[in-house]
């Protein structure tokens, strides 16, 4: 994205920061003029939220993790795991959906890492036999960064979150809105049509040029 904005409006300041605990608010006064995150979230009535791409729930593990050899993970598989969690990017009304998710099929959740530092994420996810939950989005370039995805798809009741974007209520049908929103949804299209390929994800080649894991892991 940051490439096709400065292409189309070479002059403009870019801002890109993580969903954080201002965020809503900066939306309502219109100092954030889009935010991605997961749908739906509790926010206020002046935000409008609508999905915008339906990816995967996967994991994300270090590549050579005993795991990536098994055909299928199973629910004791990641309850036997330490997780590597971004503080925010899973959790809903119900708090972090992959601890939710093991306590409701009788596991205890067991935490190594909570952190909003995608970097610091990741480098614990290398060093480590902890998993993450992620988005299959960042498949595209977990690669290059010494990770591997896990695919749980056959796993019961995993309930698979839309991505959306938001945006101040008043301004979603103006033309910079609208622009920016294209934008957004030709990206992840762009994405998708990746991840949808028939190549393994853990071999699949990725370019250089791609954002990194800190743009795209967890929104």
């Amino acid at each position: 994205m940051i490439e096709q904005f400065h292409k189309q409006a070479p002059n403009a300041k870019l801002r890109f920061e993580d969903w954080g605990q201002d965020t809503e608010r900066l939306i309502e006064v219109g100092q954030v003029d889009l935010a991605v995150n997961y749908y739906p979230m509790a926010l206020s009535s002046a935000i409008y939220q609508t999905p915008i791409c339906y990816p995967k729930f996967k994991l994300c593990v270090a590549q050579g993790h005993p795991l990536t050899k098994k055909d299928k993970i199973s629910v004791e598989d990641v309850a036997n795991s330490q997780l590597v969690l971004a503080s925010r990017s899973w959790e809903h009304e119900n708090g972090n959906y992959i601890e939710t998710y093991l306590k409701r099929r009788g596991f205890i959740p067991k935490v190594l890492l909570r952190s909003d530092k995608l970097d610091t994420c990741s480098m614990v996810l290398k060093q480590t036999l902890a998993v993450a939950p992620v988005s299959e989005i960042v498949s595209t370039i977990v690669n290059e960064e010494g990770l591997a995805i896990l695919d749980i798809s056959h796993l019961d009741d995993v309930t698979h979150y839309p991505v959306a974007y938001f945006v101040n209520d008043r301004a979603k049908a103006s033309p910079y809105s609208q622009w920016l929103i294209n934008e957004l949804q030709q990206t992840l299209d762009y994405l998708k049509s990746i991840y949808d390929s028939p190549m393994p994800i853990i071999n699949t080649p990725y370019s250089k040029n791609q954002n990194s894991i800190k743009d795209c892991y967890e929104r």
